[in-house]
Protein backbone atom coordinates (compact mmCIF):
# COMPACT_ATOMS: atom_id res chain seq x y z
CA UNK A 1 0.00 0.00 0.00
CA UNK A 2 1.16 3.45 -0.53
CA UNK A 3 2.35 5.88 2.36
CA UNK A 4 3.47 9.27 2.67
CA UNK A 5 6.90 8.25 2.98
CA UNK A 6 6.83 8.01 -0.95
CA UNK A 7 6.13 11.74 -1.25
CA UNK A 8 8.76 13.27 0.84
CA UNK A 9 12.50 14.12 0.09
CA UNK A 10 14.24 12.07 2.15
CA UNK A 11 15.23 15.14 4.85
CA UNK A 12 12.00 15.59 5.77
CA UNK A 13 11.52 12.08 7.11
CA UNK A 14 12.86 10.30 10.48
CA UNK A 15 14.24 6.95 9.90
CA UNK A 16 14.35 4.33 12.92
CA UNK A 17 14.91 0.65 13.01
CA UNK A 18 12.03 -1.27 14.45
CA UNK A 19 13.57 -2.60 17.11
CA UNK A 20 13.73 1.24 18.38
CA UNK A 21 10.33 1.98 17.03
CA UNK A 22 9.03 -0.62 19.42
CA UNK A 23 11.09 -0.51 22.33
CA UNK A 24 9.77 0.97 25.38
CA UNK A 25 9.50 4.51 24.97
CA UNK A 26 8.21 7.66 28.08
CA UNK A 27 9.44 10.34 26.37
CA UNK A 28 6.90 13.07 26.73
CA UNK A 29 5.36 14.87 24.41
CA UNK A 30 7.71 17.77 24.10
CA UNK A 31 10.80 15.51 24.29
CA UNK A 32 9.62 13.17 21.90
CA UNK A 33 9.12 16.58 19.58
CA UNK A 34 12.82 17.78 20.19
CA UNK A 35 14.13 13.52 19.37
CA UNK A 36 11.95 14.17 16.15
CA UNK A 37 13.40 17.00 14.84
CA UNK A 38 16.71 16.43 16.18
CA UNK A 39 16.56 12.91 14.34
CA UNK A 40 15.39 14.73 10.60
CA UNK A 41 18.42 16.14 10.54
CA UNK A 42 20.95 12.91 10.69
CA UNK A 43 22.81 12.43 7.23
CA UNK A 44 24.51 8.97 6.19
CA UNK A 45 27.50 10.15 6.44
CA UNK A 46 27.45 11.62 9.74
CA UNK A 47 29.42 9.17 12.83
CA UNK A 48 27.65 9.56 15.63
CA UNK A 49 29.19 12.65 17.27
CA UNK A 50 27.01 15.59 15.43
CA UNK A 51 24.95 17.92 17.35
CA UNK A 52 21.93 18.97 16.02
CA UNK A 53 20.13 22.23 16.73
CA UNK A 54 16.34 22.30 17.14
CA UNK A 55 14.95 25.79 16.95
CA UNK A 56 12.53 26.58 20.04
CA UNK A 57 9.88 28.67 17.60
CA UNK A 58 9.62 25.83 15.18
CA UNK A 59 8.44 23.65 18.52
CA UNK A 60 5.97 26.66 18.99
CA UNK A 61 4.99 26.57 15.56
CA UNK A 62 3.89 22.89 15.69
CA UNK A 63 1.62 23.59 18.46
CA UNK A 64 3.67 23.73 21.67
CA UNK A 65 2.95 26.19 23.97
CA UNK A 66 5.24 29.01 24.67
CA UNK A 67 5.08 27.89 28.50
CA UNK A 68 7.72 25.60 26.95
CA UNK A 69 10.55 28.42 27.88
CA UNK A 70 9.47 27.39 31.41
CA UNK A 71 9.70 23.80 31.28
CA UNK A 72 12.95 23.46 28.77
CA UNK A 73 15.37 23.10 31.84
CA UNK A 74 13.36 20.05 33.27
CA UNK A 75 12.54 18.36 29.84
CA UNK A 76 16.26 18.44 28.34
CA UNK A 77 17.55 17.16 31.85
CA UNK A 78 15.10 14.52 32.07
CA UNK A 79 15.02 13.01 28.57
CA UNK A 80 18.77 12.58 28.81
CA UNK A 81 18.40 9.98 32.27
CA UNK A 82 15.69 8.03 30.02
CA UNK A 83 16.31 5.28 27.69
CA UNK A 84 14.74 2.75 25.53
CA UNK A 85 13.81 -0.55 26.57
CA UNK A 86 13.90 -3.58 23.69
CA UNK A 87 12.39 -6.70 24.71
CA UNK A 88 14.00 -9.64 22.74
CA UNK A 89 12.75 -13.60 23.42
CA UNK A 90 15.66 -15.64 23.00
CA UNK A 91 15.88 -19.11 21.57
CA UNK A 92 15.88 -20.68 24.94
CA UNK A 93 12.30 -19.21 26.25
CA UNK A 94 14.14 -16.71 28.38
CA UNK A 95 13.32 -12.53 27.95
CA UNK A 96 16.14 -10.51 27.24
CA UNK A 97 16.14 -6.88 28.04
CA UNK A 98 18.24 -4.03 26.18
CA UNK A 99 18.10 -0.74 27.49
CA UNK A 100 19.89 2.64 25.68
CA UNK A 101 20.80 6.02 26.46
CA UNK A 102 18.45 7.88 23.55
CA UNK A 103 19.92 10.96 24.11
CA UNK A 104 23.77 11.78 25.30
CA UNK A 105 23.62 15.34 25.73
CA UNK A 106 21.06 18.16 25.46
CA UNK A 107 22.02 21.38 26.08
CA UNK A 108 19.88 25.11 25.88
CA UNK A 109 21.28 28.45 26.74
CA UNK A 110 18.60 30.85 28.12
CA UNK A 111 17.81 33.40 25.32
CA UNK A 112 19.10 31.37 22.59
CA UNK A 113 16.03 30.10 20.96
CA UNK A 114 17.80 27.01 20.11
CA UNK A 115 18.36 23.35 21.73
CA UNK A 116 21.55 21.68 20.88
CA UNK A 117 20.48 17.71 20.92
CA UNK A 118 23.58 15.05 20.42
CA UNK A 119 22.67 11.23 20.14
CA UNK A 120 24.16 8.04 22.06
CA UNK A 121 26.08 6.39 19.24
CA UNK A 122 24.13 3.51 19.91
CA UNK A 123 20.79 5.37 18.94
CA UNK A 124 21.89 7.20 15.96
CA UNK A 125 23.16 4.21 14.19
CA UNK A 126 19.23 3.11 14.75
CA UNK A 127 18.08 6.02 13.23
CA UNK A 128 20.01 6.39 10.00
CA UNK A 129 22.60 3.22 9.47
CA UNK A 130 19.76 1.22 8.74
CA UNK A 131 19.72 -2.72 7.77
CA UNK A 132 17.21 -5.19 7.79
CA UNK A 133 13.97 -4.23 9.30
CA UNK A 134 13.18 -0.35 9.54
CA UNK A 135 10.41 2.49 9.16
CA UNK A 136 10.08 5.86 7.90
CA UNK A 137 7.84 8.87 8.91
CA UNK A 138 7.30 11.81 8.17
CA UNK A 139 8.85 14.44 10.69
CA UNK A 140 6.55 17.16 10.35
CA UNK A 141 3.51 15.20 10.87
CA UNK A 142 4.95 13.44 14.02
CA UNK A 143 5.95 16.68 15.49
CA UNK A 144 2.54 17.92 15.02
CA UNK A 145 1.79 16.03 16.83
CA UNK A 146 -0.41 16.79 20.18
CA UNK A 147 -0.87 13.78 22.50
CA UNK A 148 2.11 11.60 24.04
CA UNK A 149 0.84 8.17 22.31
CA UNK A 150 -0.28 9.93 18.88
CA UNK A 151 3.63 9.96 17.57
CA UNK A 152 4.55 6.73 19.14
CA UNK A 153 1.46 4.68 17.73
CA UNK A 154 1.96 6.64 14.17
CA UNK A 155 5.63 4.86 14.21
CA UNK A 156 4.57 1.85 15.08
CA UNK A 157 2.07 1.83 12.23
CA UNK A 158 4.75 2.75 9.94
CA UNK A 159 6.82 -0.46 10.85
CA UNK A 160 3.94 -2.13 9.40
CA UNK A 161 2.90 -0.06 6.37
CA UNK A 162 3.47 -3.05 4.00
CA UNK A 163 0.32 -4.57 5.33
CA UNK A 164 -1.91 -1.61 6.35
CA UNK A 165 -2.35 -3.84 9.78
CA UNK A 166 -1.13 -4.77 12.96
CA UNK A 167 -2.06 -7.13 15.86
CA UNK A 168 -0.55 -7.05 18.94
CA UNK A 169 -1.36 -8.18 22.49
CA UNK A 170 -2.48 -5.69 25.41
CA UNK A 171 0.24 -6.94 27.54
CA UNK A 172 3.15 -5.61 24.71
CA UNK A 173 1.63 -2.54 23.65
CA UNK A 174 1.61 -1.48 27.29
CA UNK A 175 5.22 -2.62 27.99
CA UNK A 176 5.98 -0.40 24.58
CA UNK A 177 4.14 2.68 25.70
CA UNK A 178 5.27 2.61 29.43
CA UNK A 179 1.74 2.05 30.46
CA UNK A 180 2.02 -1.67 32.42
CA UNK A 181 1.04 -0.03 35.53
CA UNK A 182 -1.19 3.06 34.34
CA UNK A 183 -5.00 2.85 32.72
CA UNK A 184 -5.04 -0.86 33.79
CA UNK A 185 -9.16 -0.83 33.20
CA UNK A 186 -9.38 -1.56 29.58
CA UNK A 187 -11.90 0.79 29.36
CA UNK A 188 -10.01 4.14 30.68
CA UNK A 189 -7.19 2.35 28.19
CA UNK A 190 -9.20 2.83 25.32
CA UNK A 191 -10.67 6.24 26.58
CA UNK A 192 -7.03 7.64 27.25
CA UNK A 193 -4.83 6.29 25.04
CA UNK A 194 -6.50 4.92 22.42
CA UNK A 195 -9.15 7.26 21.02
CA UNK A 196 -7.26 10.35 22.27
CA UNK A 197 -4.42 8.98 19.50
CA UNK A 198 -7.25 8.44 16.78
CA UNK A 199 -8.31 12.14 17.02
CA UNK A 200 -4.77 13.58 17.12
CA UNK A 201 -3.90 11.61 13.70
CA UNK A 202 -6.84 12.52 12.65
CA UNK A 203 -6.54 16.08 12.94
CA UNK A 204 -3.01 17.05 13.10
CA UNK A 205 -1.45 13.87 10.24
CA UNK A 206 -2.51 11.66 7.16
CA UNK A 207 -2.49 8.48 9.64
CA UNK A 208 -6.60 7.05 9.84
CA UNK A 209 -6.56 4.20 11.70
CA UNK A 210 -8.96 1.87 13.41
CA UNK A 211 -9.15 -1.41 15.86
CA UNK A 212 -10.81 -4.15 16.52
CA UNK A 213 -10.54 -5.74 20.18
CA UNK A 214 -9.91 -9.43 20.17
CA UNK A 215 -10.83 -11.81 23.35
CA UNK A 216 -9.18 -15.06 24.22
CA UNK A 217 -7.68 -14.41 20.28
CA UNK A 218 -6.17 -17.35 19.38
CA UNK A 219 -6.87 -19.17 22.58
CA UNK A 220 -5.11 -16.66 24.45
CA UNK A 221 -6.08 -15.68 27.73
CA UNK A 222 -8.54 -16.30 30.35
CA UNK A 223 -11.97 -15.03 30.61
CA UNK A 224 -13.61 -12.13 28.52
CA UNK A 225 -10.39 -10.10 29.12
CA UNK A 226 -9.70 -8.18 26.52
CA UNK A 227 -6.08 -9.87 25.36
CA UNK A 228 -5.02 -8.64 21.55
CA UNK A 229 -6.00 -5.84 19.79
CA UNK A 230 -6.01 -5.41 16.12
CA UNK A 231 -5.01 -2.26 14.24
CA UNK A 232 -6.36 -1.46 10.67
CA UNK A 233 -4.65 2.02 9.04
CA UNK A 234 -4.32 4.12 6.27
CA UNK A 235 -3.34 7.52 5.15
CA UNK A 236 -5.91 10.36 3.32
CA UNK A 237 -3.87 10.78 -0.04
CA UNK A 238 -5.24 14.47 -0.70
CA UNK A 239 -2.56 15.91 1.79
CA UNK A 240 0.17 13.79 0.87
CA UNK A 241 2.29 15.41 -1.62
CA UNK A 242 2.84 19.00 -0.03
CA UNK A 243 6.41 19.68 1.02
CA UNK A 244 5.10 23.04 1.94
CA UNK A 245 2.27 23.77 3.81
CA UNK A 246 0.84 26.18 6.36
CA UNK A 247 1.38 26.44 9.88
CA UNK A 248 -1.51 24.94 12.25
CA UNK A 249 -1.46 27.86 14.38
CA UNK A 250 -1.37 31.70 13.55
CA UNK A 251 2.31 32.88 14.53
CA UNK A 252 5.78 33.40 12.50
CA UNK A 253 5.23 31.72 9.10
CA UNK A 254 7.58 28.17 9.22
CA UNK A 255 8.17 25.48 6.92
CA UNK A 256 9.89 22.61 8.67
CA UNK A 257 10.35 20.75 5.98
CA UNK A 258 11.11 23.51 3.58
CA UNK A 259 14.03 24.95 6.27
CA UNK A 260 15.56 21.50 6.56
CA UNK A 261 16.06 21.52 2.67
CA UNK A 262 17.41 25.27 2.46
CA UNK A 263 19.75 24.13 5.75
CA UNK A 264 21.04 20.52 5.13
CA UNK A 265 20.85 20.64 1.08
CA UNK A 266 21.43 24.46 -0.03
CA UNK A 267 23.80 25.11 3.14
CA UNK A 268 22.39 28.34 3.53
CA UNK A 269 23.48 30.46 7.07
CA UNK A 270 20.11 31.35 9.30
CA UNK A 271 20.10 35.08 7.55
CA UNK A 272 19.31 33.58 3.98
CA UNK A 273 16.99 31.09 5.05
CA UNK A 274 14.90 33.66 7.14
CA UNK A 275 14.73 35.71 4.36
CA UNK A 276 13.75 32.80 2.47
CA UNK A 277 10.63 31.76 5.51
CA UNK A 278 9.79 35.86 5.97
CA UNK A 279 8.72 36.17 1.91
CA UNK A 280 6.93 33.00 1.76
CA UNK A 281 4.81 34.41 5.02
CA UNK A 282 3.92 37.92 3.59
CA UNK A 283 3.72 36.77 0.11
CA UNK A 284 1.36 33.69 0.31
CA UNK A 285 0.04 33.87 -2.97
CA UNK A 286 3.44 33.17 -4.30
CA UNK A 287 4.18 30.07 -2.61
CA UNK A 288 2.83 27.71 -5.02
CA UNK A 289 5.38 29.24 -7.45
CA UNK A 290 7.97 29.44 -5.51
CA UNK A 291 7.93 25.71 -4.83
CA UNK A 292 7.72 25.43 -8.81
CA UNK A 293 10.94 26.82 -9.24
CA UNK A 294 12.40 26.01 -6.47
CA UNK A 295 11.59 22.14 -6.77
CA UNK A 296 14.58 22.08 -9.66
CA UNK A 297 17.23 23.36 -7.55
CA UNK A 298 16.17 21.28 -5.12
CA UNK A 299 16.85 18.12 -7.33
CA UNK A 300 19.84 19.45 -8.68
CA UNK A 301 21.22 20.02 -4.62
CA UNK A 302 19.71 16.69 -3.95
CA UNK A 303 21.80 14.94 -6.34
CA UNK A 304 24.67 17.30 -6.28
CA UNK A 305 24.95 18.38 -9.21
CA UNK A 306 24.45 21.75 -11.18
CA UNK A 307 22.31 21.95 -14.37
CA UNK A 308 24.68 20.99 -16.31
CA UNK A 309 25.18 18.18 -14.46
CA UNK A 310 28.79 19.06 -13.09
CA UNK A 311 29.66 18.41 -9.44
CA UNK A 312 28.29 21.24 -7.39
CA UNK A 313 31.83 22.03 -4.60
CA UNK A 314 29.79 24.72 -2.95
CA UNK A 315 26.42 24.39 -3.11
CA UNK A 316 25.61 27.51 -1.18
CA UNK A 317 27.39 29.87 -3.51
CA UNK A 318 25.44 27.95 -6.37
CA UNK A 319 21.98 28.01 -4.90
CA UNK A 320 21.81 31.44 -3.02
CA UNK A 321 21.81 33.58 -6.05
CA UNK A 322 19.13 31.19 -7.78
CA UNK A 323 17.38 31.39 -4.71
CA UNK A 324 17.20 35.25 -3.98
CA UNK A 325 16.59 35.88 -7.12
CA UNK A 326 13.45 33.73 -6.99
CA UNK A 327 12.20 35.65 -3.69
CA UNK A 328 13.38 39.30 -5.43
CA UNK A 329 10.92 38.93 -8.47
Amino acid sequence: MESPVEFHDQEELVFKKNALVHSRQTFSLLQQKIIIMAAAQIQKNHHGDEVYDVRIQDLINLGTSKDIYNRLEKETRTMVSKVATEKKIESDGKRRFIHRNVVAKADHKEGSGIVKIQFSPDVQKMLFQLKGEWSAAVAVELASCQTSYGPLLYDKFMSHRRFGKWEVSVKDLRFELGLEDKYKNFTDFRRRVLKKAQKDLQKNTNMRFTWEEQKNARGRGKGRKITHIKFDFSWKPNQMDLPIEEPKKKGDFDIYGLRQRLKVNAQLNRTQIEKVLQYLEHNPGKRELFKDKYSSISACLQRGVDFNDKALNDPQGWAWPKIKKLIEN
